[in-house]
């Protein structure tokens, strides 16, 4: 058989196993407020770009994080334009320690962002946008994010492989004053006597979430604000490779809430996830 049928027969089987899944699939607008969280310019980098690729469902923009590929569908809007991490360089010209991890692609003579030359790392496509949106649909309001770090990136494959405990679950092990909450999250006050309005720590144990990506339980800290909101934080990771780090403000009586916002982002990812992808698969460029 020829290279080139060969081509034709990978070509047809991608876009028949993309496509089954991607009728379900709607993108969402964006709130007017909402919009900052996309991304910004990249200079001497051109914008990612679906309708360049020769392979792949065109309907999505493709990512690498560690050995894993994920793909989210692309947003046409030009305001909401995205551009490859591979633009990205320290200022001794290296890559990013994140970007050395991943497979080489099938196919580097497909633009980045395609499905045989996935973005290498850097930050998810869509990722904080994704998240604000999840959180206005929680709670009915918009993100208000601390000077904390609001991130989802590829990882260097080590968050969750590793037992140490960070320090959230260190502090969330000292205190004893802990109820379980409507949620099923356990909060552990750092004060006996006023629970949720002293602050303290929440365990959110990976049952709650119904995902296999999740290894260990997410342990939330909820202490000093402003307003009568306090400062949240989290840092999980999924699939052993991308991590999720948020900073921001939530009331008491919105603390309940926070399970279903921890898991609307994990479902998401989950969503994303192509656990068939094959890294050695070079037919489809001609290449056996």
């Amino acid at each position: 058989m020829s290279n080139r049928m060969l081509t034709l027969i990978v070509a047809v089987l991608v876009s028949l196993a993309t496509t089954a899944h991607a009728d379900q699939e709607t993108i969402e607008e964006p709130h007017p407020d909402d919009r900052k969280y996309i991304g910004g310019r990249v200079p001497f980098a051109e914008p990612v770009d679906p309708s360049k690729c020769r392979f792949g469902d065109k309907r999505y923009v493709y990512w690498a994080a560690n050995k894993h590929v994920f793909r989210f569908l692309f947003r046409s809007d030009p305001r909401d334009k995205i551009y490859p991490f591979g633009a990205f360089r320290f200022p001794d010209g290296t890559a990013d320690p994140t970007s050395l991890v991943i497979p080489p692609p099938p196919d580097p003579t497909e633009p980045e962002g395609c499905y045989l030359n996935p973005i290498r790392g850097g930050s998810m496509p869509y990722g904080r946008l994704k998240v604000a949106q999840i959180f206005r649909r929680v709670f009915g309001r918009k993100f208000l994010p601390t000077d904390g770090v609001n991130v989802i990136v590829a990882n260097l494959g080590t968050a969750t492989n590793s037992q140490r405990k960070d320090s959230d679950e260190i502090q969330y092990d000292k205190l004893r004053a802990c109820q379980f909450m409507a949620s099923r999250a356990i909060f552990c006050s750092i004060n006996n006597y006023l629970p949720l309005f002293s602050g303290g720590y929440i365990k959110i144990d990976k049952s709650l979430l119904g995902s296999s990506g999740v290894k260990r339980p997410i342990f939330v800290s909820y202490l000093a604000g402003k307003e009568k909101m306090r400062y949240t934080g989290a840092g999980f990771s999924v699939h052993d490779s991308v991590s999720v780090g948020l900073s921001f403000y939530l009331r008491p009586d919105e603390l309940d809430g926070l399970v279903d916002f921890i898991k609307g982002i994990v479902q998401h990812i989950d969503n994303a996830y192509l656990p068939d992808y094959s890294w050695t698969n070079r037919s489809a460029s001609g290449e056996k």
